[in-house]
């Protein structure tokens, strides 16, 4: 019995240590088939180091070594979906608290007899339990860790290598630390560093991960505003984004005691209908795409705010103009037009009008809008008549 008491206690080692990993792997297919295999490879790796450390009476260093360290890395490198170093640090890592643990539960053991007895096997058994159940969480935290963060874990598995060998050596190097207590408090503050370069460990694992929500959630809202102010068929700002843009600019023109020339420009795609009802209303839509292309090539190298209002129908904001800049606008937006049919094969051509905002009176950015709609229909009649 008493020869059985030191494989028990390893035992439970190995069987918690198992069961950590078993929680910390990401397997390469999550299934019933993949788990039973895990969970019976794992089960054969106990039976075979009682076997070999009961039965056969083999060094507990030798056994661990070969019936145990080096057949679970195998298992469970096989099942694991990540086969780089998130794969070897995990595996450093566990295998390291687990030396801890282990030593811990010894030690306590010889504090109060001469050999490994029971309460080694409680402490074991005991720690282990509170290590599975607080960080049942951090499990889940970690895979989704393996599964987003793919870079900067091979410094991490250096450093975890380094302190798993070095736990291994300060335990069991030039022979067993259970012959020589003396070394005892040596080994505990060792680890106690270990277990708090550890901790920091875990703290970035839980603060990498909520940058990581943060952050898609911070894509999802740009998804969602992008959805909510852009046009999806031209790329330009939609209704919603002008009457946001409007807005903005009305409460810095009411703030600012010298308020800038700001110029309101209306174009509109002529004979859109036509195409539409000749060729179809998807060429209607290619159109309207080589139209906002025009616009948005003629304002390559200046800082108007484009929208598709709807329909046939855009406009564009031009802050600190002047009425020669918007003609000038206006001029590139006609050469453009010219490009885009001779690339698109149709005749496409924007009618337009302008206004400035009046800094005097109670002139307002949207009567500058209805006043330059006003001039685009002018515009409009005409080119129709020039046809």
């Amino acid at each position: 019995m008493d020869s059985l008491i030191p494989v028990i206690n390893d035992l439970s080692v190995i069987i918690f240590d198992l069961l950590i990993f078993t929680r910390m792997i990401s397997l390469k297919k999550d299934t019933m088939l993949s788990k039973c295999i895990m969970y019976i490879g794992c089960t054969l790796i106990v039976l075979a180091y009682f076997t070999a450390a009961y039965v056969y009476e083999m060094p507990p260093s030798i056994s661990s070594a070969v019936f145990m360290s080096i057949p679970s890395l195998i298992l469970f490198f096989l099942l694991s979906r990540h086969k780089d170093c998130r794969f070897f640090m995990t595996f450093c890592f566990v295998d390291s608290v687990s030396l801890i643990v282990a030593f811990v539960g010894r030690y306590i053991s010889l504090l109060t007899s001469n050999t490994v007895g029971v309460a080694s096997i409680v402490v074991t058994v005991a720690t282990f339990i509170t290590i599975l159940y607080i960080g049942r969480d951090y499990f889940n935290r970690y895979h989704m860790l393996l599964e987003v963060v793919s870079t900067g874990w091979g410094e991490m598995t250096v450093s975890m290598a380094l302190i798993y060998f070095a736990l291994v050596f300060f335990a069991a190097y030039p022979e067993p630390l259970v012959n020589r207590l003396e070394y005892a408090p040596v080994y505990l503050v060792f680890s106690l560093v270990v277990l708090s370069c550890y901790l920091v460990f875990i703290r970035s694992i839980i603060k990498t991960r909520q940058i990581y929500v943060q952050n898609k959630q911070l894509e999802h809202e740009k998804r969602i505003f992008h959805i909510a102010y852009w046009d999806v068929l031209t790329g330009l700002m939609n209704r919603a984004a002008y009457i946001e843009c409007v807005n903005k600019l009305e409460r810095e023109r009411e703030s600012d005691k010298n308020p800038r020339n700001t110029v309101c420009l209306m174009f509109d795609l002529n004979d859109l209908k036509r195409i539409n009802d000749t060729m179809g209303h998807h060429m209607g839509d290619i159109a309207l795409k080589y139209a906002a292309d025009g616009l948005k090539l003629a304002n390559a190298n200046k800082e108007a705010y484009l929208f598709r209002l709807g329909g046939d129908e855009f406009c564009a904001l031009l802050p600190d103009s002047s009425q020669d800049e918007a003609a000038a606008y206006m001029e590139a937006v006609r050469e453009e037009m010219k490009k885009q049919s001779a690339k698109s094969g149709l005749s496409l051509c924007l009618a337009a009008g302008s206004a400035m905002v009046e800094n005097e009176g109670d002139d307002t950015i949207e009567k500058a809008f209805m006043r330059a709609d006003k001039k685009m229909y002018e515009d409009k009649k005409r080119l129709k008549n020039d046809q």
